[in-house]
């Protein structure tokens, strides 16, 4: 006999039409287990959750992004004020130079 595709050798005396009304009760309390596990599912909110993460997960990748750009002009604009940084020391290196120069 068969139970879920197994062939089972062993033969206890049972009939065949035992045989078939456990495979049958075995298919139903399968059906039914798998029954229950989705409306455990449905109603515990799962799908809602799942979605409530992709949405959110989803709007913190937009943030994240205007983020790097954010961070990408701030490093520019910071390089710039670094090359204004040098060239005002250059400048008063030089104003000092022409200083001391007048004043000997």
């Amino acid at each position: 006999y068969s139970i879920g595709g197994l062939i089972m050798a062993e033969d206890h005396g049972y009939s065949r039409e035992t045989k078939d009304r456990l495979t049958n009760a075995v298919e139903q309390e399968i059906n039914e287990v798998g029954k229950l596990v989705k409306h455990l599912c449905k109603s515990s909110g799962t799908s809602e959750v799942l979605m409530r993460c992709a949405r959110d997960f989803a709007a913190n990748d937009l943030g994240l992004q205007d983020t790097h750009e954010n961070l990408k002009q701030m490093l520019t604009i910071v390089s710039q004020m670094h090359e204004q940084a040098d060239g005002v020391t250059r400048s008063s290196q030089g104003i000092m130079d022409i200083t001391k120069k007048s004043s000997s």
